[in-house]
């Protein structure tokens, strides 16, 4: 990992593309590494795929930006806390024939660079960053320190996941002393709800299924719901904890099902349900205990119905469960 100020040095601009639907760790890493990277001398631009969510606007004050329709792909490019090359979005794909640097902590990732500092045991791409940065003693502006937290605060949520370790915690204690106020980062992640985020909860909730006795439960919400509601792709972050936090469920499951695809997040009480191995089903990926794909052929007769069976099947083979009954 320490050879990351090595490889930003062989060039003297970069684009920075993160996954599409982009959350907290994805937008932290951005932020953190492009301001790195300006501070070292070099120029840099961040890719926007998506509409940046509002409560997050905030760090990209003085960061450069560019729309992935205006790609100028004679810059090299990094990938962040993308599992793989398909998470950066069609238009990225097809200006990009290679990639010079990826840099992840998801344990699917393929190794799709020319470069890759990737640690499937790292609980975010952020804190991958920050314990390189930490590492070689390099001064942590404020605006990095708060990209950095964020990310890890998001994607270890809130710090109480199974990846969250010790050194989280000692990562996080240099990020406050280099300027990052907690409270002020928790309430601009978690305190920032709309209303039509909360219309759009209510129809989660009411969509609800458990089944596989009680050790699975699947939600959905549709694009009349987005219609109806108002709502935004980014107002729907996070809403698969809530299928996975109902006493005695396994595996928690929420779908976003859309005019032209279906969007699949998946949540495990522990890592030996290995819903990353149950997404890459379905050409996606994740980590042992957080995972998802996105499907495009989704006219396919009872596909609901079959992602229902699927995971019962899989909770079944991976957690020792005898059901008889789904």
């Amino acid at each position: 990992m320490n050879n990351l100020f090595q490889l930003l040095r062989k060039h003297e601009a970069y684009n920075i593309v993160g996954h599409v639907r982009p959350d907290g760790d994805c937008i932290g890493s951005e932020v953190a590494l492009s301001t790195v990277i300006r501070a070292l001398g070099g120029q840099c631009y961040v890719i926007c795929n998506d509409a940046i969510p509002p409560n997050f606007v905030s760090f990209f004050e003085g960061v450069p930006c560019v729309p992935a329709d205006k790609i100028d792909n004679s810059l090299p490019l990094i990938c962040v806390d993308c599992s793989d090359f398909k998470r950066v979005g069609q238009l990225v794909k097809l200006a990009y024939d290679e990639v010079f640097l990826n840099i992840d902590h998801h344990i699917s990732n393929n190794k799709f660079a020319l470069n890759n500092i990737v640690n499937g045991d790292a609980a975010s791409t952020t804190e991958i960053l920050a314990e390189i940065l930490i590492g070689n003693k390099f001064a942590i502006a404020k605006q990095i320190a708060d990209a950095l937290y964020l990310g890890i605060m998001t994607d270890t949520g809130r710090f109480a996941y199974a990846s969250t370790s010790l050194k989280t915690f000692k990562i996080a204690e240099t990020l406050i002393s280099s300027g990052t106020e907690p409270y002020k980062m928790y309430a601009l992640a978690y305190e920032n709800n709309t209303l039509r985020r909360y219309r759009m909860l209510e129809r989660l909730l009411k969509n609800m299924e458990i089944f596989c006795e009680g050790r699975v439960c699947l939600s959905f919400v549709t694009e009349s719901d987005f219609e109806e509601t108002g709502a935004a792709a980014f107002d729907t972050e996070g809403f698969v904890n809530y299928t996975r936090e109902l006493k005695g469920v396994l595996v928690g499951c929420f779908l976003e099902i859309r005019n032209d695809f279906i969007k699949c997040s998946l949540r495990a009480l522990n890592k030996g349900l290995r819903v990353d191995l149950f997404a890459s089903m379905f050409g996606g990926g994740g980590h042992p205990c957080a995972a998802g794909f996105l499907k495009h052929d989704i006219f396919e007769n009872n596909f609901v119905e079959r992602l229902r069976v699927a995971l019962c099947e899989h909770v079944k083979n991976f957690c020792g469960y005898d059901h008889a009954s789904i």
